[in-house]
């Protein structure tokens, strides 16, 4: 009885240490885990870290509705032939400006308490014409709890529109190194854009997204 219970417990500690062994140390296993986008990868028993996931968690998209935005202190009517409007161009809820228009049109929001830096915007634009390009003017001011309310805000470089009668341009605006400095998490900010030139096809601008690094 005595041989036969060694015998036991013989098999069951190789059987132990068998299997410990392949799920340590055996090559090409791949272990997993149920996913976390903080987690890393185990790979061929080796920690790994999936650079793509980290990146993505980096950056945050705001959408900036089109409805949302202001003209001179109101909100934005339907498009008329003497100020910058509300329309639907090409299927999509667009801010319209006719080429005689140069009036800006607002937005406020707020930078999160986790807000990082890189902070730009995301345009999607189209016009009535090429004949002549438009150009996206605009600027942003900056205030914030307890401080004295922002006095001048950051003007920023005009940029051209494509040639885009037929199709749509995203276009980048990005501030400059002033402007960025500036911009602190908590802070309110607000968007201006507007037609800066007078004598082309009408501009209509049809989203607007805010991007910005965060820190995890």
């Amino acid at each position: 009885m005595r041989r036969l219970l060694n015998t036991l417990i013989g098999w069951a500690t190789t059987f132990v240490l068998f299997f410990l062994a392949v799920a340590l140390v055996a090559p090409g296993m791949v272990y997993s885990a149920p996913f976390s986008p903080h987690s890393n990868a185990v790979i061929n028993g080796n920690w790994t870290f999936e650079q793509r996931t980290k990146f993505e968690q980096d950056w945050t998209l705001v959408n900036l509705a089109i409805g949302d935005f202001i003209v001179v202190g109101a909100p934005i009517a339907a498009d008329s032939s003497t100020t910058l409007g509300i329309a639907v161009n090409d299927n999509v809820p667009s801010i319209v400006w006719l080429n005689d228009e140069v009036t800006p049109a607002s937005i406020s929001f707020l930078l999160p308490s986790n807000f990082r830096d890189n902070l730009s915007f995301r345009v999607l634009a189209s016009e009535s014409s090429d004949t002549t390009r438009s150009s996206i003017d605009w600027q942003v001011w900056r205030n914030r709890d307890g401080a004295i309310f922002g006095a001048s805000a950051y003007a920023q470089a005009a940029v051209t529109v494509a040639a885009c009668a037929a199709t749509n341009e995203v276009v980048t605006l990005t501030p400059d190194a002033t402007a960025e400095a500036a911009l602190q998490a908590g802070d309110w900010v607000t968007l201006d854009i507007w037609n800066t030139t007078v004598g082309n096809g009408q501009l209509e601008v049809k989203g607007v997204a805010v991007y910005f690094r965060v820190y995890h």
